[in-house]
C-alpha cells in the first residue's frame, strides 16, 4: 500500500501576498537546533504571517507531531511582534486540525485585530 503522501502548500493565502515572510518548505529541519530547541521533524513546512498594522502575525505549520497532520490538515498560531502569544481573542493556544478555509478565515481575523493598547487609548480619548 502506497503511503498517502501530504500537501505542503496552502491554498488561498494569494489575498496575504506581500504579508507572509518567510515559507520554510521540506528542509525547514535543516535549521540549528538551537533555533528550534528541538530537533525538529522532518518533512513539514512552516508559513510566517506579519500584519504590520497590528503587529500580529501568525506561524501556520504542518509536520508530524502538528495538530492535524494526520488528517492533512494545520496548526495555527498566533504571534505579536514575531512572538507567540496566548492572550488574543482568536485563542488561548494553537488552533489544529485546520483545512486552508480555515486556516484563510483565521488569518483574517488576526489581521482585524485591534493594536494592542488601542482599546485604553480609545477609553481616554473619551474622557
Amino acid at each position: 500500500m502506497k503511503k498517502e503522501e501530504k500537501r505542503f502548500v496552502l491554498s488561498g493565502i494569494e489575498k496575504f501576498d506581500g504579508m507572509y515572510t518567510r515559507k520554510y518548505n521540506d528542509n525547514w529541519y535543516n535549521l540549528p537546533k538551537e533555533v528550534w530547541g528541538f530537533q525538529a521533524p522532518k518533512p513539514g513546512v512552516q508559513y510566517l504571517f506579519s500584519f504590520p498594522y497590528n503587529h500580529y502575525g501568525a506561524s501556520v505549520i504542518k509536520h508530524p507531531g502538528s495538530y492535524g497532520y494526520e488528517g492533512d490538515q494545520w496548526e495555527l498560531a498566533v504571534l505579536y511582534e514575531g512572538h507567540l502569544t496566548y492572550d488574543t481573542e482568536i485563542t488561548q493556544d494553537v488552533v489544529g486540525y485546520l483545512t486552508d478555509e480555515d486556516v484563510v478565515e483565521l488569518l483574517e481575523r488576526i489581521q482585524a485585530l485591534p493594536p494592542v493598547g488601542a482599546a485604553d487609548l480609545k477609553k481616554e480619548l473619551e474622557v
